[in-house]
């Protein structure tokens, strides 16, 4: 249910940035927290109605999710210590996400 984007809504991997696999985030209490090594707990609202619904992509599907705010996002920047801009979103049961591929059986049918 939570995605790190870039600025442009593209989703953001370990594989791209191996540091994002050691954050935790956790929820209690209708709060988030973010942990990760050398960082200070971030705690924050997961209901943040005011924060804005933003387009994302992954793995080239068009979905949507909400910002989780400017705090999470300077959080998470500066955790990766990049020089582009980082943002995480919620995804809400309402929102429009991936839907299931419709694929060819992956072997063969044998009779």
């Amino acid at each position: 249910h939570w995605l790190v984007v870039t600025e442009d809504g593209h989703m953001v991997t370990g594989r791209q940035q191996p540091r994002l696999v050691l954050v935790s985030l956790t929820c209690e209490g209708g709060h988030a927290c973010l942990n990760g090594p050398n960082m200070e707990e971030l705690r924050f609202p997961v209901r943040q109605s005011d924060n804005g619904v933003i387009g994302c992509r992954v793995f080239g599907d068009d979905i949507q999710g909400r910002d989780c705010g400017d705090e999470a996002s300077r959080w998470l920047t500066r955790y990766l210590g990049e020089e582009d801009t980082f943002r995480l979103v919620h995804f809400e049961p309402q929102m429009r996400g991936r839907r299931p591929a419709e694929s060819e059986p992956m072997l063969p049918q044998f009779k």
